[in-house]
């Protein structure tokens, strides 16, 4: 915790009631607070270490920008994403992801219309090739 954090702490129990049980909720509360960061701490740590990162599944990858685990391996396949091979798997590290995000996420289909859209748009489109009539 921070030097200033148990001093406002302190100044919080004196403030909240002189009940017992509130004091001791609010104490229990700030140890969970001290443990999340301590775990926050930790996985930023390893995320910043290279020896730690982890490699992601083609499942992962194929979550993390929004198209199916057969894109993931077609684009592999064509080498138009950078991916590890070991046998029949495939994994992407830092690097390839870094990679496969510059290189630009895949464009998303556009929604289809709905029955009112569709006529609502076939309309305008005939008013401007008709010459707006």
């Amino acid at each position: 915790m921070d030097n200033q954090q148990p001093d406002l702490a302190g100044k919080i129990l004196e403030r909240i009631s002189t009940d017992r049980a509130v004091q001791e909720a609010f104490q229990r509360l700030l140890d969970e607070m001290q443990g999340f960061r301590a775990e926050v701490r930790e996985l930023s740590r390893a995320m910043s270490d290279p020896a730690r990162q982890r490699y992601l599944t083609t499942a992962e990858v194929a979550k993390l920008f929004g198209v199916s685990e057969a894109t993931v391996r077609r684009r592999v396949k064509d080498e138009t994403w950078p991916a590890w091979r070991d046998g029949r798997q495939m994994r992407f590290g830092p690097a390839e992801i870094a990679a496969i995000e510059e290189w630009g996420r895949p464009k998303q289909p556009p929604m289809p219309l709905t029955p009112l859209e569709r006529r609502q748009r076939n309309k305008q489109l005939r008013s401007v090739f008709s010459g707006g009539l």
